[in-house]
């Protein structure tokens, strides 16, 4: 019956387009039942677990999603959809009612594209499932639609990101229930992976995957989404939250994704748990994460790939050939003539991090020559002075190993490499095995070539002094040697200690070397080590913004354009210089550091032409999250930054403790000394991004708050106010514990943050700190 009857079965989800004026269809069993008629029909969320959604509201059409349960019916169910103007359903208010199909292939989740409706418009909407001649309703969803392009209409949106379940709450959405948004853009991370990791929760809810053989086993560090059914819980878990279902019932959502919908600081269908310990290479896996996406979030994904489908009739689907390494979800949206939103995919076409997880900390990056003739291009030909001046120590000294003069520097070595891979593989659970290798054939490997002579001595030390080996004089590397050496820059100067390791590799690297080694990778390759958006897709954006844009261009990018730095240098450039204190802190950790290089300051010279070439002319305010922490960033030239802090999300000041901490107790240092430079990151972390050879002023930060951002948008200004919390303060826990049955009492404690853009001067005023 009705629009079904006119439905092919397809293989993958489909999203039914129905077009609203058209004669009201007949529903079967509904007949004579309207809201008064209790005897035939209820609100039974029991069968609609996940409840409602809209989602990529347009002018004239919005997304409409729900997921129907029924433990009895193995086969697809037929729901009735009913779209009205008035939260009555009365039949004069009525636009739509007609029957879909929600199809067990595809866990019974059913998208509707509503079209022909009227622009900026609040309408009503409902799913009944009939079932033994009672009608079974869903709850009330209320949607918006944008307004008509050129009309001068103010507007109201949040943008949130990263909202981990296990063992936390949405409390942080508490205040946005009491908001009119006209809708709500979800940066990524609206599920994470993982149950178990070390980062989640051990307390309070959590998740267990029910397809336990088909998820992957990470060890101590618990178990990660793999198979379709493993993706598919997680969206039914978190999306049982009855917080975030009102949420949606509220509000129309548009949606990117980042890395934990598919895999942590993943890169195209790659995955990083074991840090290239063993290939983690799924286009599997890739694919199921993206089905299961595209099946629970209410993503126009035909439009992404060909906006004129906006205007069709029929039905839609996904067909294999549009998932990865086709799939397309960026895409723009006009509200008005005052904001264009322009959303990014960063993770989908991005190339893997320039520094390898697995680089051999000892191996050189580059050589004395190539540090030279990098160093040409940026001083007029003085790439020789430069190199003296800069790598001048016997720090950066390297001898190649393969010599006959250091047989015994390498023999002793790779004894003790082999003993470390052993002890690395079996940390993480894995074999040499895996990797078709054995662990001397590994240390064999690793020791050749032109090596780190700072590196050798270290590992040779730390072997003689923990009596693990009786290592001879004889195989440490002289300082006449060293003298004399060649002078270069090793994987260990970046900070690199680990075999297989994210520190030193995508998070803490050390800013000023791996600039010059991004430099000097895309001038080798054209930029293709940096290419994060694919030339489609950077194609895409450059020229939507100069045809699409309105008095406010917005761009969602799931990760941060501010710069994220630390600075640690005892020299007057440091402007942390006089707050810090240089006893405590190892000398070989008095560097600058970049905090996180899975994010754009991971492609130094991409970023900044994005910045300077893109941006620019576009006056663009890039709004982010991911990076669980607040920040503001100005370009200087009419562009910004404003990226938001995690929903529920453990704080980046939180990860950053224990990664500092592993880091200078590597170094020999005292992790205690160092508690007041870590209790001061919002102070420091600002102050090392201002500094004079970095172009964007960061000019707030907060890395111990979670929150959500509200904007509000005029003609004549941009503000947004960041709602954010502690994670716990004076004995109240505002994560781990549900303030659900308190919301007064949360909101009252919520730390107010406003970030104000003037459209006629280009001018940020960021909170007061």
């Amino acid at each position: 019956m009705g629009l079904k009857s006119n439905i092919s079965r397809r293989r993958f989800i489909q999203t039914a387009v129905a077009a609203t004026g058209a004669a009201a269809l007949p529903l079967s069993g509904l007949t004579g039942c309207s809201n008064s008629d209790s005897s035939s029909s209820s609100s039974t969320p029991s069968y609609f677990p996940q409840s409602v959604m809209s989602g990529d509201p347009r002018p004239n059409s919005v997304i409409l999603w729900t997921r129907v349960n029924d433990a009895s019916v193995s086969g697809d169910i037929t729901l009735a959809l009913e779209v009205a103007s008035a939260s009555d359903f009365n039949e004069a208010s009525l636009v739509l009612a007609q029957e879909f199909t929600a199809e067990a292939d595809h866990d019974h989740c059913l998208k509707v594209r509503v079209i022909n409706l009227d622009a900026a418009t609040q309408y009503y909407y409902r799913f009944t499932y009939v079932k033994n001649g009672k009608a079974n309703r869903t709850n009330t969803g209320r949607t918006k639609t944008a307004p008509t392009a050129g009309s001068d209409t103010d507007l109201k949106f949040a943008y949130v990101s990263c909202q981990d379940y296990n063992g936390r709450y949405y409390n942080t959405y508490l205040p946005l229930l009491e908001q009119d948004l006209d809708f709500i853009v979800h940066m990524g991370d609206y599920i994470y992976e993982t149950t178990g990791a070390s980062f989640q929760s051990s307390e309070g809810r959590s998740i267990q995957f029910t397809d336990l053989d088909g998820a992957i086993n990470l060890g101590d560090d618990g178990y990660a989404a793999q198979s379709l059914s493993n993706y598919r819980q997680l969206y039914k878990e978190y999306r049982s939250d009855s917080v975030l279902q009102k949420l949606h019932e509220l509000f129309p959502l548009i949606a990117i994704w980042d890395d934990h919908e598919y895999s942590d600081d993943s890169w195209r269908n790659n995955g990083t748990y074991f840090d290239a310990g063993k290939s983690e290479e799924s286009t599997f896996r890739k694919q199921n994460s993206e089905q299961a996406w595209f099946e629970f979030m209410p993503i126009d994904h035909e439009a992404a790939i060909d906006e004129t489908a906006l205007n069709a009739g029929g039905t839609l689907d996904i067909s294999s050939d549009q998932l990865y390494p086709n799939t397309r979800i960026y895409r723009d949206f006009q509200f008005g003539a005052n904001l264009s939103l322009f959303l990014t995919d960063y993770r989908s076409n991005r190339p893997d991090h320039i520094i390898p997880e697995d680089a051999f900390p000892g191996a050189l990056a580059m050589t004395q020559a190539q540090i030279i003739a990098t160093l040409d291009a940026s001083t007029g030909g003085n790439g020789a002075a430069a190199h003296a001046a800069l790598f001048g120590s016997n720090t950066f000294a390297y001898i190649n190993i393969d010599d006959a003069a250091y047989s015994t520097t390498r023999a002793y070595l790779r004894l003790i490499m082999g003993s470390q891979y052993r002890d690395t593989y079996e940390a993480r659970g894995i074999s040499a095995e895996d990797a078709g290798k054995n662990y001397a054939q590994l240390a064999n490997e690793a020791v050749t070539g032109n090596l780190s002579a700072f590196y050798i001595n270290a590992a040779l030390t730390a072997a003689r002094d923990s009596g693990a080996l009786a290592v001879p004089d004889s195989a440490f590397i002289s300082d006449a040697d060293m003298t004399a050496a060649e002078k270069g820059v090793a994987f260990v100067h970046f900070g690199k200690q680990g075999l297989y390791s994210d520190l030193g590799s995508r998070y803490f690297v050390n800013k000023d070397l791996f600039d010059l080694y991004a430099g000097f990778r895309a001038a080798l390759d054209g930029g293709a080590s940096q290419n994060a958006y694919g030339d489609a897709q950077t194609t895409w954006l450059g020229t939507q913004l100069a045809t699409n844009g309105g008095t406010w261009n917005v761009m969602g990018s799931s990760v941060s354009f501010s710069p994220l730095l630390l600075d640690l240098r005892d020299n007057s450039d440091n402007k942390n210089r006089n707050f810090l204190d240089f006893s405590a802190i190892p000398s070989l950790f008095q560097n600058r550091f970049y905090l996180n290089v899975d994010h754009w300051d991971g492609f130094p010279n991409a970023k900044q032409n994005l910045i300077n070439n893109v941006f620019a002319g576009n006056n663009v305010i890039s709004i982010a999250g991911d990076i669980h922490s607040t920040y503001v960033t100005d370009h200087g030239n009419g562009s910004f930054d404003i990226t938001t802090s995690s929903v529920t999300s453990g704080t980046f000041g939180s990860y950053m403790d224990e990664a500092v901490s592993g880091l200078i107790e590597g170094l020999g240092g005292n992790v205690e000394d160092i508690a007041p430079l870590m209790s001061n990151l919002d102070f420091l972390v600002p102050n090392s991004a201002n500094a004079d050879d970095v172009s964007s002023t960061l000019a707030f930060a907060r890395l111990r708050e979670h929150g959500v951002a509200i904007v509000d948008v005029t003609a004549d200004n941009f503000q947004v106010t960041m709602l954010n919390v502690p994670t716990s303060e004076n004995g109240n826990e505002y994560i781990s514990e549900s303030w659900y049955n308190r919301s007064a009492d949360f909101i009252a404690n919520l730390r107010t943050h406003v970030i104000s853009i003037d459209e006629a001067t280009r001018t940020l005023t960021p909170p007061a700190s």
